[in-house]
């Protein structure tokens, strides 16, 4: 389904990869939040299909992402982009899984941070 307005959702994820390949390079980890984004493109509105195809292959199929005469162009809106202060990494060519998830709870922390700073009610 299509997200309505004053719909803003949090992707909490369970990848960590990108952190390890921050340790591993010392790349710093820059926390950002979007809001608005899903007005840039609509979804096809067929629910019972789409909750039947979730049900058995684990994604909403049919699935077209259309903005701008149905087409892949999205829609004119505004869309706030909000970046946080940089994490530094300190290169670390073998990571823990320890320093790993510490890392990754950091930057989820700072994103959290950032998403409550800027949203709007």
């Amino acid at each position: 389904e299509s997200r309505r307005e004053g719909d803003d959702v949090v992707l909490v994820t369970r990848h960590k990869g990108f952190v390890r390949l921050a340790l591993e390079h010392g790349a710093a980890l820059v926390p950002m939040v979007s809001f608005g984004e899903w007005r840039l493109l609509e979804d096809l509105q067929l629910p019972a299909m789409q909750r039947w195809a979730m049900r058995r292959v684990g994604y909403g199929y049919p699935s077209y992402p259309h903005g701008r005469w149905w087409l892949p162009i999205p829609q004119p809106t505004d869309v706030t982009v909000a970046v946080g202060a940089p994490l530094d990494v300190a290169r670390t060519p073998a990571p823990t899984p320890e320093q790993v998830d510490a890392l990754h709870a950091a930057y989820y922390s700072a994103v959290s941070r950032l998403f409550e700073a800027h949203r709007v009610e």
